[in-house]
């Protein structure tokens, strides 16, 4: 049975991922023209609500859900969020593709501190996380 990975979207125009972790966990978006989208269902179910057409019609936001039937690669490890507070974790939640931490220019000193700080990560996101860490290894080696 095919289970919800990951349920979030991402908004081009704002460089924004919104993720809606739990059953009732709404989250929503508003454009600066007003126009609406709502995350919700966490990995339960994946809902989306407002102006879906209209937003759809423009491409203004992607779907960025994840599922158990998804590849690793390329799918998950190029899709998977990571979500921070920032280095000193009083920052507002913000989320990233993993993928993305690792290309920056401290990447691999960031994946280090996810595995070393983060003891509670998920399989799937120490997997990804291990996977870009040999990824940026390999290449630094070359």
């Amino acid at each position: 049975m095919t289970q919800l990975t990951q349920n979030s979207v991402y908004i081009p125009e704002d460089d924004l991922y919104i993720v809606s972790h739990h059953t009732h966990d709404y989250v929503e978006h508003t454009f600066r023209d007003g126009k609406t989208i709502a995350v919700d269902g966490g990995l339960d179910y994946g809902r989306r609500t407002g102006d879906l057409y209209e937003l759809d019609e423009a491409r203004r936001y992607q779907e960025w859900c994840l599922t158990t039937e998804d590849a690793f690669e390329p799918t998950i490890v190029n899709r998977l969020l990571w979500g921070t507070r920032g280095k000193d974790g009083s920052q507002p939640m913000t989320y990233r593709p993993i993928r993305e931490l690792a290309q920056r220019p401290d990447g691999v000193e960031h994946l280090r501190a996810i595995l070393k700080n983060c003891l509670n990560i998920a399989p799937l996101h120490k997997r990804v996380v291990e996977y870009w860490l040999d990824r940026q290894m390999s290449n630094a080696a070359q």
